[in-house]
């Protein structure tokens, strides 16, 4: 037997005086907390400022082993979505991106990508960083290696561009330093 609970979660934002809006689902082969005792947990964590990544860590140590907790939310540009299984966090973010082509000058729609094994970096800052580097011509390549210059040591970064009759995508395997 699986069993999906799924909910919106509202909470503060530890870094700037905002509130984030996101959906937390939980999945169990197996029985989870009864409903009303895991809402008045998740409240006492929703209660003062939590990253996305504390607030998942918070509701997934209320869970049974084998228990998966996943919140996902929208801050300061990018969708972000939290994971956490048997105490191993992954962290996917991802935003829409415009990079200028050095070599043509046409500017290509994309996306960015990004996931981590543990947090992401701080958003706010981090999407200060990305549009730095995306405000001059710049290649697939420097542009994948700029935003992994900013990230955790495994941290894995793809970009996907639309250009007329082509998609690309440019990736790195893992960050290594």
């Amino acid at each position: 037997m699986i069993t999906t609970y799924r909910r919106p979660v509202i909470k503060q934002c530890p870094y700037k005086p905002e509130t984030d809006l996101g959906e937390l689902v939980i999945t169990a082969a197996g029985r989870l907390p009864r409903l009303p005792a895991l809402d008045a947990a998740i409240a006492a964590i929703t209660a003062r400022p939590a990253s996305h990544e504390d607030f998942t860590v918070g509701v997934a140590a209320l869970l049974p082993p084998g228990a998966r907790a996943a919140s996902t939310w929208h801050t300061a540009g990018w969708a972000v979505e939290v994971a956490v299984e048997d105490r191993r966090m992954i962290t996917a973010i991802s935003r829409p991106l415009a990079r200028q082509c050095p070599l043509s000058g046409d500017t290509g729609l994309g996306e960015l990508s990004v996931t981590l094994d543990g947090p992401a970096p701080e958003l706010h800052a981090l999407a200060a960083a990305v549009t730095a580097i995306t405000a001059r011509p710049a290649s697939h390549e420097d542009l994948i290696a700029g935003v992994a210059a900013l990230l955790p040591a495994g941290a894995r970064v793809t970009a996907t561009w639309h250009v007329p009759g082509w998609t690309v995508e440019v990736g790195d395997a893992a960050v290594l330093r």
